[in-house]
């Protein structure tokens, strides 16, 4: 990532990196408007120097500081800057720098903070811009000064009432030579007035109320000078070595306006030009300097997307949270993920298995296309990550860059209103603890899954499933290579994988679902091969190797999930490979069927007949199947999949043949999470286990509580009365 960008490269996709009001700059500077050239220090910069010792633990410092005691806050704030001040500035970074800087004009350099952060306007009044000299140890001096600016008690008190962290705060600077200007003021538009405010010298004069300003009004309708008035000005500021130094202006320069008419008309152009492409600025300041007007802030700041409404698109919430980061649209599928940074909001058209390595480190995803089982999804739930999908017309009414808000409860994406901060979407309620008697596993596809299971209160893995971990592996090579060729290395990946599973969960149930060759995810990279027997069964016999292995273990107890089996004769001749492998004579290892092809339903006593040692329902699937319902399309009515009542009869069936026939049953589909109403249903109906993401372990476990309690009180009620 680069840690310089001129205001002429500026775009969109920079926008978090340097600031709302370099960003501003940038735009209309692109646009032809005259701004003064500079460049922007990116913010990774700033936090790679928050990085360095002894800079490192101000940050663990702060989260503990109590700013509400006033003395505690001054001495960490003085303390903090001082450190700043006296850590050395890495050599390497000052050459980089000042070599860029050497392409401006040699004059004293202003540094100006540019932030990225909720209401940025606020924050940039109480960060005060700072001077150096052009040379390399004042061009380092001023840019510590100015991140020691941060630090400012003012400034942490607000971080802590707005409940941010020091590094949501996006700081970036932006360095611009000073010119001494000649006169500077500020410009206020609104709908029937334009108003020019004009003084000597810098405008600091004129921030600090020492100066009454010459004053021009305008109809903002005919464009005509209304009327004007001369100010009281006796100072004035210019810049003398790195200090703005203040002086007395003398009797002419008191009894004279400091615009000249042709300057005034250049103005007024200026302004109205500005204004027609730009119908949302309502102020922005100028100088002048020699012949030369330049804008020097322009408010409000210009964001990627402008909109009137925080509400930016709807669409199917498919994974649970809420997230606020920048957004990135992928459109192009060979566009180089390694080039996107992480923590950002995904937007795509549409999420193939291509891009999961980025979706490992995303904020959250929207998809234009897809439904709630796809595997965009899917892997949004399993990752934690909020996510939506089925939201059309996503990458044309976002921007990359732009910080959005995404909400994986409600389906929204939106404009974050107020201070609203990550930190506050990201509170985890632990409900109380109340012994269950329905086992509570968890899905798990991705070994990034299991940092979200620690602390939770799971019996086991009831789904591990590895269509994700291979499709990795198919980017680097087909399956036939790697079978043929490096089956040795193919058998490693899997098996440390699968241990890593066993050993995250020591002594509890991991249920291995073998590839699914019927995968929506592998379609691309399997493409006929999942047709060819002879390769499904040199891999199945891999994937048993590698369980037997691991059921010798004495801390795993790893078993087996068969899944789409269409018929009994399928199942039989799976078996009599297992048999052969020897997994047969471990006993502690289960096999397992998903019951997510209808005919299981209605042949689940031939099934056990066979071998079958428990099902785990799949509703994904099965609904899909029962209903006729293409498994990416996002026009279905919920209804029809999670609360149909011929879904609800056919789980119902499967539980109550399961207890007729002495076999564990579990569920691992989506249809507990999407309509959590159903687990009093499968409570009672005697359900022995459910299986979800990560990410609704808590809320589940508190319905699995409350059904089951009910359940109790009922027949308490039941027993009192009789």
């Amino acid at each position: 990532m680069s840690i310089i960008y001129w205001l002429d490269e500026i775009d969109a996709a920079t926008y978090p990196q340097v600031g709302q009001k370099a960003y501003t700059l940038s735009q209309i500077k692109q646009r032809g408007y005259p701004v003064t050239p500079g460049l922007v220090i990116s913010n990774s910069l700033f936090e790679q120097f928050l990085t360095l010792s002894p800079l490192d633990r101000l940050l663990t410092d702060f989260a503990s500081l109590d700013c509400h005691n006033h003395q505690a806050l001054q001495t960490f704030a003085q303390q903090s800057r001082q450190i700043i001040l006296n850590t050395t500035f890495p050599p390497d970074w000052l050459e980089t720098i000042y070599r860029e800087v050497t392409k401006l004009p040699n004059t004293p350099i202003k540094l100006i903070p540019s932030v990225c952060v909720f209401n940025a306007m606020e924050w940039d009044e109480l960060l005060s811009s700072q001077f150096s000299l052009n040379h390399p140890e004042g061009l380092s001096q001023g840019i510590k000064n100015s991140w020691a600016e941060l630090f400012r008690a003012k400034i942490l008190w607000l971080l802590q009432k707005r409940r941010l962290n020091l590094t949501q705060v996006k700081f970036a600077l932006l360095l611009q030579p000073y010119y001494t200007a000649i006169s500077s003021g500020v410009t206020t538009i609104d709908p029937s007035t334009v108003i020019i405010d004009s003084t000597w010298g810098d405008k600091l004069a004129l921030d600090w109320g020492e100066v009454l300003p010459d004053r021009f009004c305008y109809n903002s309708l005919s464009r005509v000078l209304a009327t004007h008035k001369l100010g009281n000005k006796l100072v004035a500021y210019r810049l003398n070595n790195d200090l703005l130094a203040r002086y007395l202006l003398d009797e002419e320069a008191q009894t004279n306006y400091s615009l000249t008419e042709q300057q005034l008309t250049e103005l007024e152009n200026l302004c109205f030009d500005l204004v027609n492409d730009y119908p949302s600025v309502n102020s922005f300041t100028w100088s002048w300097r020699d012949n030369q007007l330049d804008i020097t802030e322009v408010k409000p700041y210009l964001t990627p997307l402008q909109s009137n409404s925080n509400l930016i698109i709807q669409g199917l919430a498919a994974s649970q949270g809420q997230a606020i980061a920048p957004a990135q649209i992928i459109l192009d599928s060979q566009q180089h993920w390694q080039s996107i940074p992480p923590q950002q909001i995904l937007v795509f058209a549409n999420l193939t298995p291509d891009w999961l390595p980025l979706v490992k480190k995303a904020a959250g995803i929207i998809t234009e296309t897809g439904g709630l089982t796809s595997h965009g999804a899917i892997i949004a739930r399993e990752l934690g990550i909020p996510a939506i999908v089925g939201a059309e017309g996503a990458t044309q009414l976002i921007t990359t860059g732009t910080l959005i808000k995404i909400n994986g409860d409600t389906g929204e994406v939106s404009f974050p209103s107020g201070f609203e901060s990550q930190s506050e979407l990201e509170l985890d309620i632990p409900l109380p603890y109340y012994p269950i008697s329905t086992q509570l596993f968890v899905n798990i596809s991705q070994l990034e899954s299991l940092n979200l299971v620690s602390g939770k209160q799971v019996d086991g893995v009831g789904l591990l499933r590895t269509e994700f971990f291979f499709l990795e592996l198919l980017q680097q090579r087909s399956l036939i290579t790697w079978l043929n060729n490096y089956s040795t290395e193919l058998k490693e990946h899997l098996q440390h994988f699968l241990e890593t599973v066993c050993q995250a969960f020591p002594g509890k149930p991991v249920f291995y679902r073998s590839l699914n060759w019927e995968s929506l995810e592998l379609n691309k990279y399997l493409g006929e091969v999942k047709h060819n027997q002879k390769i499904k069964e040199i891999f199945f016999k891999l994937e048993l190797e590698i369980i037997l292995e691991l059921s010798r273990y004495k801390k795993s107890k790893i078993n087996l999930l068969l899944p789409f089996i269409r018929s009994v004769e399928e199942f039989q001749h799976y078996y009599q490979l297992i048999e052969k492998s020897g997994l047969l004579q471990q006993t502690s290892l289960a096999i397992w069927i998903m019951a997510e092809v209808p005919s299981v339903i209605f042949l689940l006593p031939e099934y056990v007949a066979a071998g079958v040692q428990g099902i785990s329902i799949g509703t994904n699937d099965l609904s899909k199947f029962l209903l006729g319902i293409n498994r990416e399309d996002t026009l279905i009515n919920s209804q029809l999949t999670t609360q149909h009542p011929a879904v609800k009869k056919a789980i119902k069936q499967l539980i109550t043949s399961a207890q007729e026939l002495k076999i564990p049953c579990s569920i691992c589909g989506q249809i507990s999470v999407e309509y959590p109403e159903i687990i009093t249903d499968l409570v009672r109906w005697g359900i022995q286990s459910i299986s979800v993401e990560a990410k609704a372990i808590t809320k589940t476990y508190g319905a699995i509580a409350r059904a089951e309690q009910g359940i109790i009180l009922d027949m308490a009620r039941k027993f009192n009365l009789g």
